[in-house]
C-alpha cells in the first residue's frame, strides 16, 4: 500500500508548492496522482473509505450494478 501514501504525499507537495511558493506549475500532475491513488483505494478494503472521499471531492456518484 506505498503506491497510494506515495501519490497522497505527491498531490500534497504539489499543493503546498502553489500555495506557498506561488507556483502552479505542478498542479497539472494532479488529477494523474488522484486518478492513480483512488485507483489503488478501491483494491484494498482497509482504503474504500478514502476511495470514497476521492470520489466525494470530485463529484463523482458510486456506480451500484448487478450482474446475472
Amino acid at each position: 500500500m506505498d503506491g497510494p501514501a506515495a501519490a497522497y504525499q505527491s498531490a500534497r507537495l504539489f499543493a503546498r508548492i502553489h500555495y506557498r511558493d506561488g507556483k502552479p506549475c505542478y498542479l497539472s500532475d494532479l488529477p494523474c496522482f488522484i486518478g492513480y491513488a483512488r485507483k489503488v483505494a478501491e483494491r484494498y478494503a482497509p482504503l474504500w473509505p478514502f476511495a470514497r472521499l476521492l470520489d466525494s471531492l470530485k463529484g463523482r456518484a458510486v456506480e451500484v450494478g448487478y450482474t446475472f
